[in-house]
Formats: structure tokens, C-alpha cells, sequence
């Protein structure tokens, strides 16, 4: 008995536990080691001493003649084996009156094993390690003196314990992403008349920090996510950018003669049947776009818009065409209320027979088999209606959507009633792409251009499946020399084709497992309606100019330009090379309209401040919106035909242009028209207007104050077409409204 009494008085202590504790679950360690990890300071070692030569007097504890280091003996690990399971024992009795609060909003009492159980499950930890991890965490309620707990409170005390016994690797499985408590209350307190939330806004937002968070840290890839938050690369839209595509562009040429529209055994979500009149197949059409809307990011297109429509209608029926044309445009707003759920749609008109319609004989329901020249009139006058619709309804009240991509081709220039209207709607501020009609080629409206397969010109629906910006100038900032630039170039392309090859893994699994409905989902011929194979990644370089600026070493202009056509040709080069054996294809582009590329920004002008840089105005040599700023050239057209030569040509995207709403004549039309045949890259056109809420009327150009009523104009109500759209100038980023206001009108 009195031994068992003196081995208990030995144990007692809180040191001497603590020396046993890390011999049982370390092994053998030295006097210093072991001095260190107990946090003993050096002034005390005398007394640390002590304690280890009771340990070792009592044979609880040995010293390893070979090499000079502590270790229990049989009787220390019998001793902490028995000192557990009292452990234990006592920690229940004293926690069996703690109650938890579930995540599912119920009262239960305290038990360990439930932290084991869900240990094991969702980390794969050994069983034994997770029962010490649950008796630590026990003990720390215990020493608390809590009678309620939470499981997001217990939650946080594992990761603690996995971090304190080095378990970094069941951490990021364990954790639990959500929104601090401050966050969410601010989302709810911005509230207000100039930014409106709905329900469905606010879910949206906290839902997509949730995913964000699981993409960042379970889905990217490491070396992926270092280089995205280094700025290196930009993950647009991190939320989405797994689950979701960035753009959809829709052909539904053979998807309205089908007999049920959009709708079979495989997909009977929406079965519709087959529209027989002109206003069904727009109800179609807003169907498609409504089902769709919560998988893209970026913007959806129905190419081809009046000639799908043309044999439902007949040139007698114009006035009827124009009222349900009006109601389809209001409809498609209904679903854009706020602009912070905004997400584009645009519809595409062409002047002339696409190429890959020439051939085909189709039979709508209440039609015979017909080919689609035999509407060009028709065609024709549905754009022209349209155009007619929405500059009536935007010179009231300018809408959000759609967004008009015209093909333009030498019959536009000849035909004065056509220009007419194209002019009439650019002045009531329709947002409008002009781009260059080509065979088997599909816009965006921010004038991104992909190829249509040939061999299978019309796709039901393909597109931009995600992008990543790659931010030049950071790297060269951080390269100095021409030669470390590369090196690092060459590490970033690694990464994007690193990103892009777990996006198509991820694609694979969902297409083989059926999941993201509609984008998967069965619908012409055992096709997926969504052509995966056919779409595309995007590479968007940014800031080409300011990177040649910082090769070239000086301020002349052709050679910074001489010097960027280098550096696109080269950049390309390894890019490509980077991605030339996957089975998916990468186009490339110098745009990113992705608002929060801001954060890009701002680390560029952090780096610049730190090496004192003097770069007063960024804007000068810097847009994330364009492939240089538009100072560089002494017009527009000049500017134009710097886009048109080689490489740049190869980068895809559209040029946005202010156009001055007072001054801007059915000739400068032509010209822009004129530009846009010769040099072929698409135009967003913008006309700035102001918005008096108090007298409910539009301003052409920025007014501080209201002509008629003389009141001062709030904030908020001063709209320009920045990103593909017209919007407040006051939510888009400081950098961006300098730099896009200070472009010459034309």
C-alpha cells in the first residue's frame, strides 16, 4: 500500500505528469527536448531536474545508455494507461449534466463518442487517436464549467486539439465553412432602395461563401490555390467556377421542331410541347433561359435569334410580333430585379442566312418541311421589330436585358432603314455588340468568338466552360528580368493546366453520374444538351501593355507594342504547350470583367508602392478590360488595326467604346460600322446617361444636377455600359470608372 501511495504522490505532480504524458506518446527525448515542449524556461532546469530524477529514482522513467534519452518503462506505461481510463471515467461523471445544442436545433447530452464517431467518418483517423482527441476536447468543456455547449463550439475545440497534437491533415476535412456572425449581419443591414435584396438574393450570397470556401480548399488544387491567392493567376467567380459553366450559348434551331420541346423520358423536368405559334416558341425560348439561369456565371445567348423565330411569323403580323415581343423582354427581366443577381442574356440577330442553316429542311409543327431562306424577310423583320421594342422600352426606362448581338455584314451599310433602327435603339441606350458576320461562329456579348465544329454546326447549347486570368504585370514585378519572367510564366501555366484538368475531371464525374441536370441531361438523339466536347476553357492575359511597358524599359509607345507583340506570341506559345495533350480546348483572351479582379489590382499597386514605382496614373498603361489603353493611338481607327494585327488577333474579346449620347450621329454609325468589317473585332458600345428619380426622367450624359428640377442627382443613378451591361457607375470599382471614363468618346 505504501508504494502505491508514493507512486501516486510522485504523479501527482503537474510536471512530472506532463514529462510521462510525452514519453508515452512521443518515444525517447533528450533533457532539452523534452524542456522545450513543456515550455520550462532555462533558468529553471535546476528544478525541471528534479522532478526528472524522481522520475527515474522510482523507476517510472529510464535513460537510454546508448543515446542519452528519456523513456518510460513498463511500470510508466502501465502507469499512464491506468491514469486514461480514470481520466475518462471521472470526465464523464463530471460532463453527463453538459447539453449540446445540435445542428439540427436539439438538446442532447454530452457524449465523447459522438466526437469519435464523426472523427473517423469524416476524416479517416485512427480510432485511437480520435478517443484521445475527444478526452482532451472533454476536458476542456469540463474546465470550462459550461452547462450548454454548441457543436460548432465543440467543433472548433477538435480542430484546436488536432492542431496542437499535429494533425494539420484532418483539419482541412473537419473544419466547417460558414460566415462570421459580424459578415452576415452586415449583409442584412446593406439593405437598402438603390441595392434591393430579395430572399433569394441573400441566400445566394451566403450560400456561395460556403461553396467558395469548399472549392478554395477541397477542390483547387494546391500549387492552383498559392498562385491564386499570390495574384498570380485569377480563379474568376470562385464560387461557381466547379459547379457551374461560364457561358451557354444556345442554338435551338432543331430543339423547336422536336415534338416535345426540351423535354423527354430522360428529361422530364420541363417537358413542353412543341410551339406551334410564334408567342409559344418564345415562351420556349424563356424557358430554356430560365432553367439555365442558375448555371452560368457569366452570360447566356440564343444565337440565331430571328431566324429560329422567322416561319412563326408573317409580315402582315408586325404589330402582334412587336406586343409579344415586349412582354418577352419584360418577362426576361423579372428574374434581374437586383443588380447584384444580374446575369446576362443576349440574343444574336443576323443579316443573312447563317452558313450552317443553308442546308438543312426542318419541319416545325404547324408547318411543312421548309429551309430557312425561305424566311430572309421574315428574319430580317423580327430584327428590325426587336430593335424597334426594346429602343421604345430602354428610352424610358433603360432594362438590364437582353443584350443585342448584331452580325453585321456589307447588306447593314446598304440598307438606310436597317441603320435607321440599329442607330434609334443605340440612342435609346439598348446595350448592342456589333460584330463581324462569320460562318460557324458564335459571340458572346462581351464579344468573345468560338468556332462551331464544323461537322456539327448546330450544337443545341456550347461555350465558355470556365477562365482564368493570369496577371503579367504582377509576375513581372516580381521577376525583374526578362529571363526569371518566363521561369515563372512557365510555373503558372503549369497551374492553369493544373486547374483546368481537375475542372474536366470534375465535369467527367457529374456528366457520368447525371448531375447538374440540365446541363447533362439527355435531350436530341442521345446527345447531351450541353456539348462539353465542343466547349472551351479561357486564358485571359492581363495587362499586356504595362508588362511590355516594364520589359521595354521606357515610355515609347512602338516599342512598347513591338515589344507586346512578342510577348503574346511567346505567351501563347506556353500555354499551349502546357495544355497540348488534354482532350479539351483552350482559347485565349486579354479581358477580365470579373469585379473581383479589383483584388488583383490593388496588389499590383501595393507592389508598386513598395518598390517606389512612380506610376501616378495606372489606368495609363493598365485595363483589365482591354489589350492596351485606348491613349496609345492617335484615333480609333488606329487603335482598331493594332488590335487586328498579328498576334493580338488571336485573343478574343470586344473592344468597349464611350460614345458621347449628345454628339453621336446615324454617320459616326457607319463608320464604327465601317471599322468593324475592315478590322473585325466586336464593338460594346456605350451611351452614359443619368437617371433623376425624382422627376422619372433620363439625361443624356452625366448630370450632377437635374435640368428641370434642379435637384442634386443621388448617388447610384449615374449608369454606364462598363461590363457588357448598363449599370450604376457607383458599384463598379474606383479603378475601373477612371479608367473607362477616361477613354475619347467618338
Amino acid at each position: 500500500m505504501q508504494d502505491i501511495v508514493k507512486i501516486l504522490r510522485i504523479i501527482g505532480n503537474e510536471v512530472r505528469m506532463q514529462i510521462i504524458k510525452l514519453l508515452y506518446n512521443e518515444g525517447e527525448l533528450s533533457y532539452g527536448e523534452l524542456m522545450q515542449k513543456i515550455g520550462i524556461a532555462r533558468d529553471k532546469s535546476g528544478k525541471f531536474g528534479y522532478h526528472l530524477r524522481q522520475l527515474v529514482d522510482n523507476r517510472i522513467i529510464e535513460i537510454d545508455r546508448n543515446t542519452g534519452k528519456y523513456r518510460l518503462t513498463d511500470l510508466g506505461f502501465k502507469i499512464f494507461d491506468l491514469f486514461k481510463e480514470f481520466r475518462e471515467s471521472y470526465l464523464a461523471l463530471q460532463s453527463r449534466d453538459m447539453l449540446v445544442s445540435t445542428s439540427k436545433y436539439v438538446m442532447e447530452y454530452f457524449d465523447k463518442n459522438k466526437i469519435i464517431d464523426s472523427l473517423v467518418r469524416e476524416t479517416g483517423i485512427k480510432r485511437s487517436l480520435a478517443k484521445e482527441v475527444a478526452v482532451d476536447v472533454e476536458e476542456k468543456l469540463k474546465n470550462a464549467n459550461l452547462r450548454y455547449v454548441s457543436t460548432n463550439l465543440i467543433r472548433e475545440l477538435v480542430i484546436a486539439t488536432l492542431l496542437e497534437k499535429g494533425c494539420e491533415e484532418y483539419i482541412k476535412k473537419y473544419s466547417r465553412y460558414g460566415l462570421p456572425v459580424y459578415d452576415v449581419k452586415n449583409i442584412f443591414e446593406s439593405y437598402d432602395l438603390v441595392r434591393p435584396y430579395t430572399p433569394n438574393v441573400l441566400l445566394r450570397i451566403l450560400g456561395r461563401s460556403i461553396i467558395e470556401a469548399y472549392t478554395m480548399s477541397q477542390l483547387i488544387p494546391p500549387s492552383v490555390l498559392v498562385a491564386h491567392l499570390n495574384g498570380y493567376i485569377h480563379i474568376a467567380n470562385s464560387s461557381d467556377w466547379f459547379i457551374g459553366v461560364e457561358d451557354i450559348r444556345h442554338d435551338l434551331c432543331l430543339c423547336l421542331s422536336k415534338e416535345n420541346f426540351m423535354g423527354n423520358k430522360f428529361f422530364p423536368e420541363i417537358i413542353i410541347p412543341a410551339p406551334k405559334n410564334f408567342r409559344e416558341a418564345l415562351f420556349s425560348m424563356y424557358i430554356t433561359l430560365n432553367y439555365f439561369k442558375d448555371y452560368y456565371y457569366i452570360s447566356q445567348i440564343i444565337d440565331n435569334f430571328n431566324f429560329i423565330l422567322s416561319p412563326f411569323i408573317s409580315k402582315g403580323d408586325q404589330d402582334k410580333v412587336s406586343l409579344e415581343l415586349l412582354y418577352f423582354t419584360k418577362i426576361l427581366n423579372i428574374n434581374n430585379l437586383s443588380y447584384r443577381n444580374y446575369r446576362p442574356v443576349a440574343l444574336a440577330c443576323a443579316f443573312s442566312l447563317p452558313k450552317e442553316y443553308e442546308d438543312i429542311k426542318i419541319k416545325y409543327k404547324n408547318t411543312g418541311l421548309f429551309s430557312f431562306v425561305d424566311y430572309m424577310d421574315e428574319a430580317l423583320l423580327l430584327a428590325k421589330t426587336l430593335l424597334n421594342v426594346l429602343a421604345n422600352v430602354n428610352s424610358k426606362y433603360p432594362s438590364k436585358t437582353p443584350i443585342v448581338v448584331l452580325k453585321v455584314n456589307d447588306r447593314v451599310l446598304r440598307d438606310d432603314d436597317l441603320l435607321s433602327t440599329i442607330y434609334k435603339a443605340l440612342a435609346s441606350r439598348v446595350p448592342i455588340t456589333l460584330v463581324k458576320e462569320e460562318n460557324y461562329v458564335s459571340t458572346s456579348s462581351e464579344g468573345i468568338q468560338l468556332e462551331k465544329p464544323k461537322e456539327v454546326p448546330i450544337l443545341p447549347a456550347y461555350g465558355i466552360i470556365s477562365s482564368i486570368a493570369v496577371n503579367l504585370p504582377l509576375i513581372m514585378l516580381e521577376s525583374h528580368t526578362e529571363e526569371k519572367f518566363f521561369d515563372k510564366i512557365y510555373n503558372v501555366a503549369d497551374s492553369v493546366a493544373l486547374a483546368f484538368n481537375s475542372k474536366h475531371s470534375f465535369i467527367k464525374d457529374i456528366v457520368a453520374k447525371r448531375r447538374l441536370k440540365p446541363l447533362t441531361e439527355y435531350i436530341l438523339k442521345g446527345d447531351y444538351y450541353y456539348r462539353w466536347e465542343y466547349s472551351r476553357y479561357l486564358i485571359s492575359f492581363i495587362g499586356v501593355y504595362f508588362t511590355a511597358f516594364l520589359l521595354a524599359g521606357n515610355d515609347n509607345k512602338d516599342h512598347i507594342i513591338s515589344t507586346a507583340r512578342k510577348l503574346v506570341k511567346e505567351l501563347i506559345k506556353v500555354f499551349r504547350d502546357a495544355v497540348k495533350n488534354e482532350e479539351y480546348t483552350v482559347e485565349f483572351s486579354f479581358m477580365c470583367n470579373d469585379r473581383n479582379f479589383v483584388r488583383v489590382v490593388s496588389i499590383i499597386r501595393n507592389v508598386l508602392r513598395k518598390k517606389n514605382i512612380p506610376i501616378k496614373n495606372l489606368e495609363q498603361y493598365f485595363s483589365p478590360l482591354t489589350l492596351m489603353p485606348y491613349n496609345i493611338a492617335g484615333s480609333l481607327e488606329e487603335y482598331l488595326k493594332i488590335y487586328h494585327s498579328e498576334p493580338f488577333r488571336e485573343l478574343k474579346g470586344g473592344v468597349f467604346l464611350r460614345v458621347d449620347p449628345i454628339y453621336f450621329t446615324k454617320d459616326d454609325l457607319v463608320t464604327l460600322l465601317d471599322y468593324l468589317l475592315k478590322y473585325e473585332r466586336p464593338l460594346m458600345l456605350s451611351l452614359d446617361y443619368t437617371y433623376c428619380p425624382r422627376c422619372r426622367i433620363i439625361l443624356d450624359g452625366f448630370h450632377q444636377f437635374c435640368p428641370k428640377c434642379l435637384a442634386m442627382i443621388p448617388m447610384g443613378a449615374h449608369f454606364s455600359r462598363v461590363f457588357s451591361v448598363y449599370e450604376p457607375i457607383t458599384y463598379v470599382h474606383s479603378f475601373y470608372r477612371d479608367e473607362y471614363l477616361s477613354r475619347k468618346n467618338i
